[in-house]
């Protein structure tokens, strides 16, 4: 029976993995080797991986989650979010302190910089 590229693919690239190959460089020297582009090279693993019942990380069902949780969760992001305000609005502040600082020191010297560059420009 013939095989299918995904499953060469899938074969080939299990191989080096269970070599100790991490998949990412597994998928560039099969791309090296085969003249194939690394996409199409992930696109037939995950493809097979799939078709063989497989899953990755993130890619399998969750848990079950009671009521309970689930409110507990979206109460705990909710709360995270206002301390994340709190943070964007205090490193705002210090990014307009830091700006009109600047702005003060600029405008300060602008004036005797103007003039010096003015000597500069009649000396010439």
């Amino acid at each position: 029976m013939a095989t299918t590229k995904a499953e060469e693919t899938y074969a080939a690239l299990t191989r080096h993995v269970d070599r100790g190959m991490r998949l990412s460089d597994a998928v560039r020297q099969l791309a090296a080797e085969t003249g194939r582009k690394e996409s199409a090279i992930r696109a037939s693993y995950y493809q097979q991986r799939s078709k063989l019942g497989e899953s990755g990380p993130g890619g399998g069902s969750r848990a079950p989650v009671s009521v309970e949780d689930a409110i507990r969760e979206a109460r705990d992001l909710l709360e995270r979010a206002l301390v994340g305000i709190d943070a964007e609005l205090a490193a705002a502040k210090a990014d307009l302190d830091t700006a009109r600082a600047r702005y003060e020191t600029l405008e300060s010297s602008a004036a005797e910089r103007k003039a010096e560059l003015e000597r500069k420009i009649a000396a010439l």
